[in-house]
């Protein structure tokens, strides 16, 4: 196998929810704050976007104002709905 092919095996979304359910990451920020809730998890729904399901549309007018403010030499720019709503 391959080191690219074993990377994409690694960072399969199946794969990702096993490993955070399982508490392999040592970090704590990529451990889910309670087990027993899903939406706890930094893997859930692999829904691009998804994020604009759980914050208002006030929350994602902040979010796209703080983005703007960013040093362009990172490259951040709205996307999706957040690019229309701007």
């Amino acid at each position: 196998m391959s080191i690219l092919q074993a990377a994409l095996d690694f960072s399969e979304f199946g794969n990702m929810q096993k490993l955070e359910a399982a508490g392999v990451f040592d970090s704590k920020i990529l451990q889910a704050r309670d087990i027993r809730d899903p939406e706890s998890f930094k893997v859930r729904r692999g829904k691009i976007g998804g994020y604009e399901d759980y914050l208002s549309a006030e929350d994602r007018q902040y979010a796209i104002d703080a983005l703007k403010r960013l040093d362009p030499h990172f490259g951040y720019e709205p996307h999706g709905r957040a690019a229309i709503d701007s």
